[in-house]
């Protein structure tokens, strides 16, 4: 029996088998693309300065999160002229393109609490959770209502993450990235004593500023943050909620 020739005759069989599958898998997601022809594009927007977000707090209105720091309000088509909110002198977007403010969520009882959360980075390379309020204005927040709820310090301006959604069990998931560049020796990702390269889980209905919920899969690990869902990410800047499903 020759074991090199029956080895490298094995090899071969697999690369074959893997090519196939590739070009069958390929040939699937020609045949299921949409027609982009019955598609037509128009500009509902201009004047804005690097948007990076758009949300709404269940109404008619858009909240669409700038990166310098400021959201605003598009209203039935019109972009009103005042912020919702304005916080430039607190964020920070020289260093990095990746830096700014990054995520917007309305708590699900908005419309009477008038709390929502934005996370943004700072001149120190820290992404920031905060807390706002919305003023007696419903087209105004109070830039002074803010409560701190979460530091995440990084190493460097790159990899901050920083979405942020409300999901269908009323808690408040948070995105933060591994902080790091291109190569990442200290893999803090995997690390899970810090938030850096996780997804983490708040209840933010209860005790300020937040609580843990009991479901959490590390709460009762003391190796890990109890805050965390998922780790091991690099730069998970944006996620969402399946509809049909509990995925993310």
């Amino acid at each position: 029996m020759n074991i090199l020739k029956d080895k490298g005759m094995f090899i071969g069989t697999l690369v074959t088998a893997g090519t196939m599958i590739a070009v069958i898998i390929a040939w699937l997601i020609v045949q299921n693309q949409p027609d982009t022809h019955a598609y037509t594009f128009d500009i509902v927007l201009e004047k804005m300065s690097q948007p990076v977000g758009i949300t709404h707090a269940n109404d008619e209105r858009l909240f669409i999160n700038e990166r310098n720091g400021v959201i605003r309000i598009l209203d039935t088509g019109e972009l009103l002229d005042q912020p919702f909110l304005d916080i430039r002198d607190r964020v920070n977007i020289e260093g990095n393109i990746e830096q700014g403010l990054l995520g917007l969520a309305f708590a699900p009882d908005y419309a009477q609490s008038g709390y929502f959360y934005v996370t943004y980075t700072d001149a120190d390379y820290t992404v920031h959770l905060e807390r706002f309020q919305v003023t007696d204005d419903p087209n105004v927040a109070d830039p002074e209502s803010s409560m701190h709820m979460l530091l995440a310090e990084q190493k460097t301006s790159a990899h901050n993450g920083g979405h942020l959604r409300f999901g269908k069990d009323g808690y408040l998931y948070v995105s933060i990235g591994d902080g790091g560049e291109s190569i990442q020796p200290d893999t803090t990702g995997q690390k899970t004593d810090n938030f850096l390269g996780k997804l983490l889980r708040l209840d933010v209905s209860g005790d300020e500023p937040y609580e843990i919920p009991e479901d959490n899969p590390f709460v009762d690990n003391p190796d890990y943050r109890p805050e965390i869902w998922a780790l091991g990410f690099r730069n998970p800047w944006q996620f969402s909620f399946a509809p049909d499903s509990d995925a993310i």
